[in-house]
């Protein structure tokens, strides 16, 4: 079908025009948790020195397992070699963690942290959970439902969820997120933060 004989007989549309952006305005911004504050995101953000200025990036979390420290002469960081697997222990880097972004938030001018891993899903997500859980005193579930309404994507792997749960009794001193007697795969994991399956005990 043609229309205002744009189709010279050819018996298609024309094709519509091909939109060019600059490249800077597709850049993907890390996922702001607290306003102004915590951010979370990718290793290939924490690297884009635009994103970094423009949040006023002051303090870097970085927690992947072979990625340097992109901007060390204007940025204090936080070098957690950690790996996104089932046997990385988290003993000391949520602590850690949870008192170098607390350092820097509370610092004179209020510093602006970025927390990042390889793809700001796992290693990431469990920094933040535990910084949230010590220093705003919220359950691992409630902690949870903050970060995926802010960042979809954070998933922490099973192995460092377990570990959650664990360090979530020792701040406490018992547990206030209580599992499901479900044996708990990755499908399940999903299905437990939709449905709230986890429960607060009073």
């Amino acid at each position: 079908m043609c229309f205002s004989g744009q189709c010279k007989g050819q018996g298609r549309l024309p094709r519509p025009p091909t939109l060019f952006f600059p490249r800077h305005s597709l850049t993907i911004y890390p996922s702001e948790i607290l306003e102004g504050a915590l951010y979370q995101g990718s290793v290939s953000q924490a690297s884009d020195y635009c994103i970094i200025k423009n949040l006023h990036i002051t303090h870097v979390v970085n927690a992947t397992a072979n990625s340097p420290d992109a901007f060390p002469n204007t940025v204090s960081y936080l070098r957690l070699r950690l790996s996104d697997d089932a046997q990385q222990d988290l003993v000391e880097a949520l602590p850690l963690a949870s008192r170098f972004i607390k350092a820097a938030l509370k610092a004179e001018p209020a510093g602006r942290v970025l927390v990042h891993c390889s793809m700001g899903r796992s290693r990431s997500s469990a920094l933040t959970l535990a910084f949230l859980m010590e220093h705003r005193c919220w359950s691992l579930l409630h902690a949870l439902r903050w970060l995926k309404e802010r960042r979809a994507c954070s998933a922490p792997n099973l192995n460092f969820l377990s570990q959650l749960l664990t360090y979530e009794e020792q701040l406490f001193g018992f547990s206030l997120t209580i599992k499901t007697p479900y044996s708990v795969s990755m499908p399940q994991y999903q299905y437990v933060l939709s449905r709230q399956e986890y429960f607060i005990r009073e």
